[in-house]
């Protein structure tokens, strides 16, 4: 099963990293977002993390710092990511991939419980498009 959602993660992050969600214009410089060794991810992280020191409000930057962290796949990564969920949270209390992929980390750090009510936080806030976590929350915690 933690095959399955190191693929997943792996696949979500390259699909979304780097791309401004609907409710935001900023656009990334798109070099940065080849994560293939530790040393891109650490790039990566230098990169966002800089531009969330820049503007702490920038969710599109800190959803890519999260998503960075986690793909890190270790537990103080994790950790980090989830850090960066929480506050992305905070202001936008319906961002159902950042609740989402916060239960994604919880899931590694066999927090199994938080990480269930993650994806029914996920899927109230987007019922109809969230298929991915309608199937991770039917498989984990049904």
């Amino acid at each position: 099963m933690l095959k399955k959602i190191t693929s997943f993660i792996v696949i979500f992050y390259c699909s979304t990293s780097c791309e401004p969600t609907s409710k935001l214009s900023k656009t990334y410089d798109r070099s940065i977002c080849q994560d293939n060794t530790k040393e891109d991810l650490q790039k990566s992280v230098a990169y966002f993390s800089n531009i969330v020191k820049n503007d702490s409000n920038d969710l599109q930057g800190r959803y890519n710092l999260a998503m960075t962290y986690y793909k890190f796949v270790d537990s103080v990564h994790f950790q980090m990511s989830i850090k960066e969920w929480d506050y992305i949270i905070s202001k936008d209390s319906c961002y159902n991939y950042a609740f989402h992929n916060r239960g994604i980390c919880k899931i590694f750090l066999k927090n199994k419980l938080e990480a269930c009510k993650d994806f029914e936080n996920a899927l109230r806030c987007q019922p109809s498009t969230n298929n991915t976590t309608r199937k991770e929350y039917k498989n984990l915690c049904k």
